[in-house]
């Protein structure tokens, strides 16, 4: 399943899952939910044109601006649920919910966090 990180929660999209790691030990949340959100689009957009539709199709098909639809299949989307679980269910995906799950950081990472020291 793919997923986003929210507080202290996932979201999970489709059969992909993404474990992000753990932002108290990395710092730089905003690079980490951009990431999932670019994939969460990327898989939104991937269904969308398996299904042989175009963004405009599906802007008519769902009453969402096509900028949305633009906005969230790349990344950029800061909306409300509602409009997101409109266009998931239009494409066939939904959303589902369960802990975070914390991962350590890599060592290259571990060693960017001291960077400063060097």
């Amino acid at each position: 399943m793919l997923g986003i990180a929210l507080s202290s929660i996932i979201v999970y999209i489709g059969n992909f899952h993404f474990i992000p790691y753990n932002v108290s030990y990395i710092g730089n949340i905003m690079g980490r939910v951009m990431g999932n959100r670019l994939a969460i689009g990327k898989k939104i957009a991937d269904t969308r044109k398996e299904m042989r539709k175009t963004q405009q199709q599906m802007a008519d098909a769902t009453g969402i601006f096509k900028t949305t639809l633009s906005k969230i299949e790349n990344g950029r989307f800061t909306g409300s649920l509602d409009i997101l679980e409109r266009y998931l269910d239009s494409v066939g995906l939904q959303l589902t919910v369960a802990p975070k799950q914390h991962t350590l950081p890599r060592w290259d990472e571990i060693d960017d966090l001291f960077s400063e020291d060097k």
